[in-house]
């Protein structure tokens, strides 16, 4: 696999603020060269950054524009009875990833940045003070990155979807490499904050998984984002299950919290329309 180097394309010091556009060339691009040769030769490069283009475009504008080979890709997870998991190793998975950098996981790391720059925090430990770090899902490292910058002093673990053996999992691994601050786990302990945006939805049972992280991490502060719906979403469910039985989204989120509030956590709604939740073992 090519080499990556990041250190002087992203700059790590105002990484959060930095427009994501002055950056994805470089990652697509060196994504682009990871695939087989024979993909690689075959693909028109220009129209692959265009048809992203036009995709984040018609987020932004709330739209209703999914690329064909994004229908395709989810078609092919649906029809796996969501059990085809080589859909993460797909070419265009990545424009599934960028689009939740994009839209969700930055603007909700944007909110964690700006609730410590006011200096009203009285429910949170200094994040100078913040030690260990746990990144869920990581999404190429960007989120990974993200949070080294939020908490300077602490040291940032990413840990991945359970899906290891993909090039997806390799590329991040190799970007986030090239910070000294970003590790990949996996075994740390008792870590101070647990991020999660859009993380348990790729587990068909959530609370079984969610069980598994509390008691491997013990997470002090959880900052968390799920959406229990498909919503046309590659490795999301349409239904979930809870004991082997299928649920509805809407009762999956109750147990989910519920699940939370057993374990110790108590809920603070610190942000705007409550993206990301915060929770705090008491």
């Amino acid at each position: 696999m090519k080499q990556i180097d990041y250190k002087n394309i992203i700059q790590i010091s105002d990484f959060i603020n930095c427009a994501p556009n002055k950056y994805i060339k470089s990652i697509i691009n060196d994504w682009l060269l990871i695939q087989d040769l024979d993909v690689y030769k075959n693909i028109d490069k220009k129209e692959y950054f265009n048809i992203l283009n036009c995709y984040i475009k018609s987020l932004k504008n709330d739209e209703c524009f999914t690329p064909e080979e994004i229908k395709t890709l989810y078609s092919q997870w649906v029809d796996s009875n969501y059990n085809d998991y080589s859909v993460y190793d797909n070419l265009y998975y990545i424009f599934d990833i960028w689009a939740s950098w994009f839209y969700y996981s930055r603007p909700r790391l944007k909110n964690i940045l700006k609730y410590y720059e006011l200096k009203n925090n009285n429910l949170l430990l200094e994040r100078n003070k913040i030690k260990t770090v746990l990144d869920l899902g990581s999404e190429l490292g960007l989120s990974s990155i993200a949070l080294s910058h939020i908490y300077p002093n602490a040291k940032v673990y990413w840990r991945p979807l359970q899906f290891r053996d993909n090039k997806t999992f390799e590329f991040t691994h190799q970007i986030v490499e090239n910070f000294d601050n970003i590790l990949y786990e996996p075994f740390v302990e008792n870590v101070d904050i647990m991020f999660a945006n859009e993380y348990f939805e790729h587990y068909e049972k959530p609370i079984e998984h969610l069980s598994y992280i509390l008691n491997q991490y013990n997470p002090s502060v959880i900052f968390i984002h799920n959406i229990f719906h498909c919503d046309k979403t590659i490795g999301h469910f349409s239904k979930y299950k809870i004991n082997n039985k299928s649920t509805d989204s809407k009762t999956m989120k109750k147990e989910f919290n519920k699940y939370l509030k057993i374990q110790g956590y108590k809920e603070h709604r610190l942000f705007w329309n409550n993206t990301p939740s915060v929770w705090i073992k008491e």
